[in-house]
């Protein structure tokens, strides 16, 4: 996929202010998706680390206050962001917690959490000189030895100012850099801020260092921990102590302070400084007598550190959050993806980079709130003094005791929610990134195995930015006895058969509530009579297990929980079932299903081996090998563009994924700003796709940048799936009628123009037109020949329901048809039925009308013109593609083959009534609801429901098109 990351010549351009974490994190992020970056940062340049990987007990010797005291703990929402190098490498420097928990002065435990923290919420513990350099080095170097990013150390911006195209910044090293935009990320102490908007002192302050144990085996390589007490100078002085083991040899530890004018450590300031070593007894006697939970003597930690680093805690007014690393990672991943949504600097407006700026702050700040919130509970616990501290300590003590697992219930729960954790995930689930690990895939694997994946199929399992998909052969063999077969046949899987060619696709969606979302489709049986699909959904738990769907109607219902390792030696990947849950509920001691495949690598794809049980009753043996559909860069060629006018449709989005899964370059028309679709599931957009705003009356905007200036490199084909929506249960008003009459022939009219004034020869035009074309045409088979003007036009019965629909319909197809043979050298109309589609369509309604026990909607023998929303997106890629080769060719009809440049019935390849669609739901239909009813409550709209148009898909057959779902159960029941 990377072959096509930048869709134009155009890129955007960032200067970032910093060198820290965030900075850094944020320059390679944008670097990875096409946004270059210049970093300016205050600081001088590092020395060079002897070796490639730095070692964190390096930090115990300088004096640097960048590298004292820098132990951070990274959570693995933070780790799933960076690349996957980059994680190995922060492994390899920094070590795991095992565990961790509250004492008081004496080490007496106070909280624990409970015995399994440390595997379901993993921190790493490193350096934060380390993390800066191994960021540095990522973000100046790609894999291959290529500079991502420029940096300019020992550097400031002297002065900067708009401009027309962006800003204008000057640097004291004499340079001047023009960019997009400027990202001050320089933190509390940013030169961008306003001198009215001065930092605050927050009356205390963190003393802390890094200290070489002596050996391996030393107990300070032990538990994590926070100390709370008051000083042992002063009763009064509430004192805080926190320790962390790092890489071996070096742990952290540091002691937050009450600091203030005339006190015996006075402030030092907004800077951090190295304490003077004169001053270490001070800290002594505050922790004199305080002792680690394994009884070791706190002084000797404080007493054998070389250097300390004092920091008086600051904060800006009116921003109620701290950043710490892992909140900085987090920022950037954000700010990066929502950067990389903006058009090319021609096409974006400050009001799209002010949106940018606006969905920042809306994802942000309660995210970063959060996390303030907890922490400051924390100090204000941790700090109470006199008589409350003894009261908290005997209550807390008491608690750990007696209730060891309400009290690590809400330990975790705090945690949880500190890192911003939902149903979907114990923690924050980052934006999707097409070049990074944050797959369902990396949350259920232990980190240290996903890179022991062949390459291939870490990337077929990881890249979620459009649908991926493969072949191969597979055997199916069925449980034998009746009770065997019975139970199959009811949980809808497939047939048994032997050597069968096999299909495979999976498609990733994104929600707040549940998270990252993963559709797989299997075809048993392609092209025989036995031909099955068979889909199932899979999830990331929150304790990082697998939850794959039993498919059907139960799919979302009951999940088979699956523990996923990477076998040594032939790094095969394994699924073993360790139990059920039920909507959402763990059946603990239930053993009701068991599960287990095997995923073994092979050239360009994998052998699997799976086989499931029921209550002991051995279901289904499938084996078989797998091969994914290679890119078509790997194939060689050169990338074709298309332009898809209303691509953020539900037709659209789909439509869009499946070319750049083919390799076309696509820009969407959207008459929305393209900023707004802001972490949506839009976000997940693949590579070579580019979103434009157009008013869908003229090409004013769009038009030139589109179809380009006849070096190659403009749109060749266009899909036209642009119109007002008639859906959505609202009654046909005359208003309403002239909205979707009038967007689509301006659609036809804008995209027209703009195809005469590029000049561009060779173009092809594919128009959604829709099955309802034909009225209420009965049980006569309607072929795509059909049309519409013949014979004088349609009879009266085919419109006893609706004139408007099927004139609408004859319209869209003359206006298509007029623009060949000039501006386009072909034009097809793909006749669209009822696009079945989780979410959207007239599926909900089919689905709510089942579950409401309708046994018929009018007399339930009207014909239903369906089609699965995965094979109506295929059809529409194999029209454009059948148009735009007769178009190229200037002999229509020569070189597409049946579906060039004429009408396609995009339709399911087996007719259903309107009684069959609803018993395909399976909800046991008993009510009939008369017509009468429904043209009461839709009007005319009701004719969507109660025309009869039994399309036939012929022309699609004749072109080898073979249908993902051959019957509207099969459809109905991969859509439950």
């Amino acid at each position: 996929m990377a072959a096509y990351r930048h869709l134009h010549k155009q890129h955007h351009h960032a200067l970032v202010s910093g060198g820290g974490i965030s900075a850094l994190t944020l320059a390679f992020l944008c670097a990875r998706r096409g946004i270059p970056c210049t970093l300016v940062e205050r600081a001088a340049p590092p020395s060079p680390s002897p070796s490639p990987s730095p070692s964190p007990s390096s930090s115990s010797s300088s004096s640097s206050p960048s590298s004292i005291g820098g132990g951070l703990g990274l959570w693995p929402a933070s780790l799933r962001i960076l690349p996957h190098k980059l994680r190995t490498d922060l492994i390899a420097a920094g070590r795991w917690m095992d565990t961790v928990g509250f004492a008081d002065a004496a080490g007496s435990p106070l909280a624990r959490p409970l015995r399994d923290f440390a595997d379901r919420f993993p921190v790493l513990c490193v350096d934060r000189s380390v993390l800066i350099e191994l960021l540095r080095d990522y973000a100046l170097r790609d894999e291959e030895g290529k500079a991502r990013v420029t940096l300019y150390n020992d550097t400031v911006i002297e002065s900067y100012e708009a401009t027309a195209h962006g800003v204008s910044a000057q640097l004291s090293n004499g340079k001047s850099v023009q960019a997009d935009f400027l990202i001050a990320a320089d933190g509390i102490h940013s030169r961008f801020r306003p001198a009215s908007v001065a930092p605050q002192s927050l009356g205390y302050s963190y003393f802390r260092a890094n200290v070489d144990v002596p050996d391996s085996n030393s107990p300070w390589l032990g538990t994590s921990f926070e100390s709370w007490g008051t000083s042992s100078a002063d009763a009064n002085l509430p004192v805080r102590f926190g320790f962390v083991p790092l890489k071996y040899p070096t742990v952290f530890w540091f002691l937050a302070v009450p600091t203030h004018r005339g006190s015996s450590i006075p402030p030092q300031g907004i800077r951090a400084s190295v304490m003077d070593n004169g001053k270490k007894q001070i800290l002594l006697d505050i922790v004199k007598g305080w002792k680690s939970p394994s009884g070791l003597a706190v002084s000797d930690l404080i007493a054998d550190s070389t250097a300390i680093l004092q920091t008086d805690i600051y904060k800006i007014p009116n921003v109620k959050a701290f950043r710490g690393a892992g909140l900085c990672i987090e920022d950037a991943s954000v700010l990066a993806s929502l950067l990389s949504l903006l058009p090319p600097p021609s096409g974006t407006t400050p009001r799209m980079v002010e949106n940018v700026a606006k969905a920042y702050e809306r994802e942000r700040k309660p995210r970063a709130a959060t996390v303030q919130l907890v922490a400051d509970a924390i100090a204000t616990v941790g700090q109470i003094a006199g008589p409350l501290a003894a009261a908290r300590n005997w209550a807390m003590s008491l608690t750990a005791q007696w209730l060891p697992r309400l009290q690590g219930a809400i330990f975790e729960t705090a945690v949880a929610f500190s890192l911003g954790g939902s149903s979907a995930s114990a923690t924050w689930i980052p934006p999707p990134d097409p070049s990074s690990s944050s797959s369902i895939l990396a949350r259920v694997l232990p980190a240290d195995q996903l890179g022991g994946l062949a390459p291939h199929v870490l990337a077929f399992k990881t890249d979620t930015a459009v649908p991926q998909r493969g072949s191969g052969t597979v055997t199916v063999e069925r449980g034998s006895s009746a009770l065997a077969r019975w139970l199959g046949a009811a949980f809808g899987l497939p047939a048994a058969m032997r050597d069968a060619r096999f299909d495979a696709s999976v498609s990733t969606t994104d929600s707040a509530r549940r998270g990252e979302t993963q559709r797989w489709t299997r075809v048993f049986g392609v092209g025989l009579a036995q031909q099955q699909a068979y889909t199932t959904t899979h999830e990331a738990t929150r304790d990082g297990l697998l939850a794959e769907g039993v498919g059907g109607w139960l799919d979302r219902a009951v999940q088979i929980l699956y523990r996923v390792s990477v076998r040594a030696g032939d790094g095969a990947l394994v699924h073993e079932s360790v139990g059920v849950r039920a909507a959402g509920v763990r059946l603990l001691g239930v053993p009701l299903v068991a599960s287990r495949w095997v995923e073994v690598p092979i050239r360009d794809g994998w052998s699997f081996d799976g086989t499931i049980w029921l209550l002991g009753i051995k279901l289904m043996r499938y084996h078989g090998a797998f091969r994914i559909d290679p890119w078509w860069t790997a194939r060689g060629g050169r990338a074709r563009h298309a332009i898809v006018t209303g691509g953020t449709g539900m037709i659209g989005v789909a439509t869009v994924d499946e070319l750049v899964r083919r390799g076309w370059r696509v820009t969407v028309l959207t008459r929305s700003d393209p900023s707004a679709f802001l972490r949506a599931p839009l976000l997940r957009r693949p590579d070579g796709v580019a979103y434009m705003q157009w008013d869908g009356k003229t090409s004013r905007g769009w038009g030139a940048q589109a179809f380009g200036d006849g070096d190659g490199g403009g749109a060749t084909a266009v899909l036209n799936l642009a119109g007002a929506s008639v859906g959505g249960g609202r009654r046909w008003t005359a208003r309403l009628k002239a909205a979707v009459l009038d967007s689509r022939l301006n659609a036809i009219h804008a995209v027209r123009q703009a195809a005469a004034e590029s000049g561009v020869r060779g173009l092809a035009l594919v128009q959604a037109g829709a099955a309802g074309v034909a009225g209420d045409s009965g049980s006569q088979p309607v072929d795509d020949a059909f049309d519409p003007a013949a014979a004088g036009g349609l009879s009266a019965a085919a419109t006893r329901h609706s004139r408007f629909r099927p004139a609408t319909c004859r319209a869209i197809e003359e206006a298509a048809a007029a623009a060949a043979p000039a501006p386009f050298a072909a034009v097809a109309v793909a006749r669209i039925g009822h696009v079945l589609a989780p979410r959207a369509g007239l599926f909900p309604y089919l689905r709510l009308a089942a579950l409401l026990r309708a046994l018929r909607l009018g007399d339930g023998g009207q014909y239903v013109p369906w089609v699965h929303i995965d094979d109506a997106a295929r059809a529409l890629c194999d029209i454009l593609e059948a148009t735009a080769a007769t178009a190229a060719a200037a002999a229509p009809g020569a070189a597409g083959g049946p579906l060039a440049a004429t009408t396609v019935n995009v339709v399911g390849p087996t007719a259903a009534t309107n009684r069959e669609v609803l018993a395909a739901f399976g909800c046991g239909g008993f009510v009939p609801v008369p017509a009468a009813v429904l043209r009461l409550l839709f009007g005319e709209a009701s004719c969507v429901l109660l025309d009869s148009a039994r399309l036939e898909a012929r022309r699609l057959k004749e072109a080898g098109f073979v249908f993902r779902y051959k019957t509207v159960s099969e459809a109905v029941r991969a859509l439950c």
